[in-house]
């Protein structure tokens, strides 16, 4: 009879964690979803990712035949269309971005930067290259 007890409270304790954890697991899916966009310039792709919880900047990416950069840029106007990063991985470079109406305006303080390339220029919305 005591062993078939201690079964019964080992199984329910089981099965509580099992649903604490389950539950703890659906709660954590669930984000407000982020708007990705798509721009090109030339062989470089440039990835803008605005998470809607975070209205200062936006995180980005830029991409050249496979290997990339990226960091957090914040807005430097109440209007949101011009934005600056320093670089983390390379802080003596400095990313400004001009929004404008279908295309980003990218302007690089160093040349050379870990794509061994100099990332500024204008680069177009994907959709509008079609």
């Amino acid at each position: 009879m005591k062993k078939f007890g201690m079964l019964l409270i080992c199984t329910l304790l089981l099965m509580g964690c099992r649903y604490q954890v389950s539950q703890s697991a659906s709660v954590q899916k669930y984000k407000e979803p982020q708007i990705k966009t798509i721009y090109q310039y030339q062989d470089f792709l440039l990835y803008i990712v605005e998470d809607q919880q975070k209205s200062d900047g936006f995180s980005f990416q830029i991409e050249l035949n496979g290997t990339g950069i990226g960091d957090y840029a914040k807005y430097t106007d109440a209007s949101h269309h011009q934005a600056a990063c320093t670089l983390s991985m390379q802080p003596d470079c400095q990313l400004t971005f001009t929004f404008e109406k279908n295309e980003i305006i990218v302007k690089a303080t160093e040349e050379d930067n870990f794509l061994g390339t100099d990332l500024s220029g204008h680069y177009v919305l994907q959709e509008d290259l079609s």
